[in-house]
């Protein structure tokens, strides 16, 4: 199956990036995990970049008119996955600029 094997290539770019990390960690949300996937480190990669938004695109319903990203981290992954739908996107501040 295509959709599989595309995927356990996109997990095998993550490790050869070093984007996993293996370890203790504790997630924004509290939890724990022995293993954290760095996606900010992964969107630097133009190739990992790019499996990421197609299996992303291939998520989204329909419906779907708009995409938007939580600055910084998310801006590349809204951006790519945009230019792989067509959709439009935006960032997301988490402040208010004061200018």
């Amino acid at each position: 199956m295509q959709g599989s094997s595309t995927l356990k290539d996109l997990k095998q770019e993550l490790v050869d990036c070093g984007a996993v990390k293996f370890g203790d960690f504790t997630l924004t949300s509290g939890e724990k995990s022995n293993y954290y996937v760095d996606l900010k480190l992964a969107s630097t990669e133009p190739s990992v970049l790019k499996m990421i938004s197609s299996e992303f695109a291939k998520l989204l319903p329909e419906n779907v008119d708009f995409i938007a990203g939580m600055e910084l981290g998310a801006v590349p992954l809204a951006a790519a996955l945009s230019l792989e739908t067509g959709i439009p996107y935006s960032m997301i501040r988490k402040s208010d600029r004061k200018h």
